[in-house]
């Protein structure tokens, strides 16, 4: 069974509220006076008022509920890859902070043991720490 077709908008008759469709054809009527229990008609706008704007919202979602499932588990692969990528940048960060020790132990090392690297090694490792430095990166 299909219900009516958006859009739909709420009226206040004074005595109840009409739910109508475009073309104003009649979707539903509330009417507070044979409510069991007293409801006020500024809860009974808020009602129509929220049904209206639900369904105006799924328009076209032949399944509004297998629709927020899926957006749902969207969401969740999306907070999951990102709490992976914060993973991920933090251990590059690890890894980037590592290998300037490291440089910085070379360096100490040419001075005390006299071991040396030509400018073509110390040339290649300054270009690999620069193209690897994480804040060229954007998060």
């Amino acid at each position: 069974m299909k219900h009516t077709p958006e859009p739909w908008e709420a009226y206040d008759n004074s005595l109840y509220w009409e739910i109508l469709s475009e073309g104003h054809s009649l979707v539903s009527v509330f009417d507070n006076r044979y409510h069991p229990v007293p409801v006020t008609k500024e809860s009974t706008a808020a009602n129509a008022a929220r049904i209206v704007a639900c369904v105006n919202a799924m328009a076209g979602i032949e399944e509004p509920q297998a629709f927020r499932d899926s957006l749902e588990k969207l969401v969740s692969y999306a907070d999951k890859a990102s709490e992976m990528f914060a993973e991920k940048d933090a251990k590059i960060k690890q890894l980037y902070t590592a290998a300037e020790n490291l440089w910085q132990t070379l360096n100490a090392l040419q001075m005390v043991v006299g071991v040396h690297l030509d400018q073509d090694q110390r040339k290649e490792i300054k270009e690999v720490l620069a193209n690897n430095n994480p804040s060229n990166y954007s998060a």
